[in-house]
Protein backbone atom coordinates (compact mmCIF):
# COMPACT_ATOMS: atom_id res chain seq x y z
CA UNK A 1 0.00 0.00 0.00
CA UNK A 2 2.71 2.27 1.17
CA UNK A 3 4.35 1.75 -2.96
CA UNK A 4 1.05 2.45 -4.32
CA UNK A 5 0.25 5.72 -2.56
CA UNK A 6 3.75 6.78 -3.12
CA UNK A 7 3.34 6.33 -6.95
CA UNK A 8 0.57 8.04 -6.64
CA UNK A 9 0.98 11.21 -4.76
CA UNK A 10 4.90 11.15 -4.72
CA UNK A 11 7.75 10.68 -2.69
CA UNK A 12 6.94 13.10 0.86
CA UNK A 13 3.00 12.91 0.24
CA UNK A 14 2.58 9.31 -0.47
CA UNK A 15 4.72 8.31 2.37
CA UNK A 16 2.83 10.82 5.22
CA UNK A 17 -0.32 9.48 4.23
CA UNK A 18 0.50 5.91 4.87
CA UNK A 19 1.74 6.95 8.19
CA UNK A 20 -1.23 8.64 9.25
CA UNK A 21 -3.75 5.63 7.25
CA UNK A 22 -1.73 3.44 9.70
CA UNK A 23 -1.81 5.59 13.10
CA UNK A 24 -5.38 5.56 11.84
CA UNK A 25 -5.99 2.50 13.77
CA UNK A 26 -4.02 3.30 17.11
CA UNK A 27 -6.39 5.80 17.29
CA UNK A 28 -9.82 4.38 17.07
CA UNK A 29 -8.14 1.53 19.71
CA UNK A 30 -6.95 4.45 22.12
CA UNK A 31 -10.49 6.23 21.76
CA UNK A 32 -12.22 2.54 22.14
CA UNK A 33 -10.20 1.84 25.33
CA UNK A 34 -10.95 5.47 26.68
CA UNK A 35 -14.28 4.49 25.92
CA UNK A 36 -14.91 1.58 27.82
CA UNK A 37 -12.42 2.38 31.03
CA UNK A 38 -14.26 5.73 31.23
CA UNK A 39 -17.47 4.20 30.95
CA UNK A 40 -16.40 1.54 34.08
CA UNK A 41 -14.83 4.16 35.83
CA UNK A 42 -17.23 7.14 35.47
CA UNK A 43 -20.50 4.41 36.64
CA UNK A 44 -18.12 4.37 39.80
CA UNK A 45 -17.80 7.81 40.44
CA UNK A 46 -21.22 8.34 39.42
CA UNK A 47 -22.03 5.99 42.14
CA UNK A 48 -20.42 8.01 44.61
CA UNK A 49 -21.59 11.08 43.31
CA UNK A 50 -25.26 10.36 43.76
CA UNK A 51 -24.90 8.15 46.86
CA UNK A 52 -26.77 9.36 50.13
CA UNK A 53 -23.15 9.15 51.86
CA UNK A 54 -21.69 13.15 51.97
CA UNK A 55 -18.28 10.97 52.10
CA UNK A 56 -19.09 9.10 48.73
CA UNK A 57 -20.38 12.35 47.51
CA UNK A 58 -16.99 14.16 48.61
CA UNK A 59 -14.90 11.38 47.04
CA UNK A 60 -16.70 11.60 43.86
CA UNK A 61 -16.71 15.02 43.24
CA UNK A 62 -12.84 15.78 44.32
CA UNK A 63 -11.89 12.69 41.88
CA UNK A 64 -14.32 14.64 38.91
CA UNK A 65 -12.98 18.34 39.82
CA UNK A 66 -9.27 16.69 39.57
CA UNK A 67 -9.34 15.35 36.49
CA UNK A 68 -11.75 17.86 34.95
CA UNK A 69 -9.31 20.40 36.18
CA UNK A 70 -5.95 18.64 34.72
CA UNK A 71 -5.61 18.93 30.85
CA UNK A 72 -5.38 16.21 28.82
CA UNK A 73 -1.54 16.91 27.55
CA UNK A 74 -0.10 17.42 31.21
CA UNK A 75 -2.05 14.36 32.33
CA UNK A 76 -0.13 11.93 29.68
CA UNK A 77 2.79 13.77 30.79
CA UNK A 78 2.32 13.09 34.19
CA UNK A 79 1.51 9.47 33.76
CA UNK A 80 3.84 8.66 30.99
CA UNK A 81 7.35 10.35 31.82
CA UNK A 82 6.45 11.39 35.04
CA UNK A 83 5.49 8.74 37.20
CA UNK A 84 8.40 6.55 35.71
CA UNK A 85 11.07 9.30 36.04
CA UNK A 86 10.16 9.37 39.82
CA UNK A 87 9.11 6.11 40.72
CA UNK A 88 11.03 4.29 38.42
CA UNK A 89 8.41 1.91 37.53
CA UNK A 90 9.04 1.43 33.43
CA UNK A 91 5.51 2.44 32.10
CA UNK A 92 4.23 1.02 28.65
CA UNK A 93 3.16 3.85 26.43
CA UNK A 94 0.34 1.97 25.41
CA UNK A 95 -1.07 1.52 29.24
CA UNK A 96 -0.21 5.37 30.18
CA UNK A 97 -1.99 6.82 27.27
CA UNK A 98 -4.91 4.47 28.32
CA UNK A 99 -4.60 5.27 32.13
CA UNK A 100 -4.36 9.27 31.04
CA UNK A 101 -7.55 8.39 28.68
CA UNK A 102 -9.53 6.66 30.92
CA UNK A 103 -9.06 9.25 33.75
CA UNK A 104 -10.07 12.08 32.00
CA UNK A 105 -13.09 10.23 30.53
CA UNK A 106 -14.37 9.06 33.51
CA UNK A 107 -14.46 12.88 35.03
CA UNK A 108 -16.91 13.81 31.93
CA UNK A 109 -19.03 10.64 31.65
CA UNK A 110 -19.60 10.69 35.24
CA UNK A 111 -20.75 14.50 35.34
CA UNK A 112 -22.59 13.98 32.85
CA UNK A 113 -24.68 10.31 33.86
CA UNK A 114 -24.66 12.65 37.53
CA UNK A 115 -26.96 15.30 35.96
CA UNK A 116 -28.99 12.94 34.17
CA UNK A 117 -29.56 11.15 37.01
CA UNK A 118 -31.01 14.17 38.92
CA UNK A 119 -33.71 15.51 36.26
CA UNK A 120 -36.90 15.79 37.62
CA UNK A 121 -39.69 12.99 35.77
CA UNK A 122 -42.08 14.35 34.27
CA UNK A 123 -45.95 12.54 34.38
CA UNK A 124 -47.59 11.40 30.87
CA UNK A 125 -50.30 13.38 32.08
CA UNK A 126 -47.43 16.52 31.85
CA UNK A 127 -46.75 15.26 28.52
CA UNK A 128 -49.16 15.45 26.69
CA UNK A 129 -50.73 18.46 28.22
CA UNK A 130 -47.75 20.32 26.43
CA UNK A 131 -48.49 18.34 22.88
CA UNK A 132 -51.69 19.67 23.51
CA UNK A 133 -50.95 23.33 23.30
CA UNK A 134 -48.68 22.79 21.03
CA UNK A 135 -51.27 21.69 18.62
CA UNK A 136 -53.26 24.93 19.44
CA UNK A 137 -51.10 26.54 16.76
CA UNK A 138 -49.57 30.32 17.15
CA UNK A 139 -52.90 31.82 16.44
CA UNK A 140 -54.51 30.14 19.40
CA UNK A 141 -52.35 30.82 22.48
CA UNK A 142 -53.69 30.10 26.27
CA UNK A 143 -52.59 32.89 28.72
CA UNK A 144 -53.35 33.17 32.31
CA UNK A 145 -56.69 31.93 33.63
CA UNK A 146 -57.30 30.02 30.33
CA UNK A 147 -53.78 28.15 30.47
CA UNK A 148 -54.88 26.87 33.80
CA UNK A 149 -58.16 25.94 32.94
CA UNK A 150 -57.02 24.59 30.04
CA UNK A 151 -54.52 22.47 31.77
CA UNK A 152 -56.66 21.36 34.93
CA UNK A 153 -59.52 19.67 32.51
CA UNK A 154 -56.75 17.97 30.98
CA UNK A 155 -55.80 16.70 34.28
CA UNK A 156 -59.41 15.80 34.98
CA UNK A 157 -59.92 13.66 31.87
CA UNK A 158 -57.01 11.51 32.25
CA UNK A 159 -57.32 8.00 33.75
Amino acid sequence: MKELLVSLLGKPEGIVLFQLIMAARFTVLLSLLAFLGGGIVGAVVCTLRISPSKWLQGIGGAYVWLFQSTPLLMLLFIIGLGLPKFTGWDINPWTAAGLALTLYASAYLAEVWRAGAHVPAHSAADHRAASCTRRLGPDRRLHGADHQRHFARLHHRLP
